[in-house]
């Protein structure tokens, strides 16, 4: 994890269905104080990569967060330039997988026509990461960006707790979600034993522990 740890961040993104101004939701609580708090800093370039079914516009949201760039996802994937040759909406098995799909195709559009990435922050939730990480592996893109899973509770560990009706969705959303905690980068849990829970919920080994940190930003 030093490695990680020693990594120098420059340009952020958050890729978000939630932002606090806009939506409710505990996550985009978080991301809307880390914007607020750190946008105008000299160390670092924060951006909001929105995924949120919930029109937002760049002008409405820099009347909110004037020292950050917003990048809508569904704008920007039809930009990635080999999206001709990537598999059509209806190719995926689900709404989340092609979500997931979505967002590393605008995430390639981006680094293509302003450049990559020092970070990139998914929620856990949904596997959002799942696509990008995998185009990683292949070493099709984002080369020189951090993909980073921050644990807010995922899917499959809510239905542990939680009883919801049984859908054949269920099955691939968690196996989304554990391939993006499982390949991302790094993860950030706030607390050791909430990602000690998650190893134990998706069997992950103690090697992927040593991935799981508090923070991947400079402050």
């Amino acid at each position: 994890m030093s490695s990680f740890w020693a990594f120098r961040m420059r340009r952020v993104c958050f890729a978000t269905w939630e932002l606090k101004g806009f939506t409710a939701g505990g996550i985009g609580v978080l991301i809307g104080n880390l914007l607020s708090t750190y946008g105008n800093s000299k160390d670092v370039e924060l951006s909001v990569l929105w995924y949120g079914g919930k029109s937002l516009d760049e002008a409405a949201f820099r009347a909110v967060y004037p020292y950050c760039s917003f990048y809508a996802a569904d704008d920007w994937a039809i930009k990635a330039r080999h999206v001709a040759l990537l598999p059509p909406c209806d190719a995926h098995a689900m709404e989340r997988h092609w979500q997931s799909a979505l967002l590393m195709r605008a995430l390639l559009a981006i680094e293509q026509e302003h450049g990559p990435f020092d970070l990139v922050e998914f929620p856990d939730f949904g596997g959002a990461a799942a696509i990008s990480v995998h185009e990683k592996l292949l070493g099709r893109g984002f080369s020189r960006t951090l993909l980073c899973v921050r644990i807010h509770s995922t899917e499959a560990v809510l239905r542990t707790f939680d009883h919801r009706p049984a859908h054949p969705e269920n099955l691939y959303v968690a196996d989304l979600e554990r391939r993006g905690l499982a390949d991302a980068d790094c993860v950030i849990s706030h607390l050791r034993p909430i990602a000690e829970s998650v190893a134990k919920r998706f069997g992950f080994s103690s090697e992927w522990m040593k991935k799981v940190g508090s923070s991947c930003l400079p402050w």
